[in-house]
């Protein structure tokens, strides 16, 4: 009962919304071709409102219409957002991990307690043998005590910068 009141009440949200909106884009469509007709900005608004109300008139109710058969479709098949039905569990509440116990639980054989300070990686060992010294830094070129490129006088010393 409380999934048929919400689906009511939110397929008529979406009829609403809908028909007002679908209306509303319609009506600005038909009112901008009709007002880049004319030259004057009072007389393009006159034209587009006319043309506006003029569809209003005409199509009102295939927009009507269409629009509470979308909005009623959508609702009952809940396909519309705030229409759907929850969805249910399908597993239990709780069901154990297969990494809970530290592997791979096979069916019929559960470990008695939780093993996880037994199943934990092993910690990364440092290399074994001699160290190696780092390579030297590359200078491409240039000895190591070169001087400094000259500075643009532009900028003037490192600390005003």
């Amino acid at each position: 009962m409380r999934r048929v009141g919400r689906a009511v009440l939110f397929g008529f949200v979406w009829f609403l919304i809908l028909w007002i909106g679908s209306m509303a884009v319609a009506g600005m469509i038909v009112g901008a071709i009709a007002g880049s007709k004319c030259k004057d900005a009072q007389e393009a608004v006159r034209a587009g409102r006319e043309a506006g109300r003029a569809l209003g008139k005409t199509y009102g109710p295939l927009f009507l219409l269409g629009a509470a058969g979308i909005a009623a479709i959508g609702s009952i098949a809940g396909f519309l957002p705030w229409t759907r039905p929850k969805r249910r569990a399908t597993m239990p509440y709780y069901q154990p991990s297969p990494y809970q116990y530290g592997g791979y639980v096979y069916p019929g054989i559960q470990p008695q307690q939780p093993v996880y300070w037994q199943q934990a990686p092993p910690w990364p060992q440092p290399p074994q043998g001699p160290v190696q010294q780092a390579p030297p830094p590359q200078t491409h070129g240039q000895p190591q005590n070169a001087p400094c490129p000259p500075q643009d006088p532009r900028l003037g010393p490192p600390a005003q910068r």
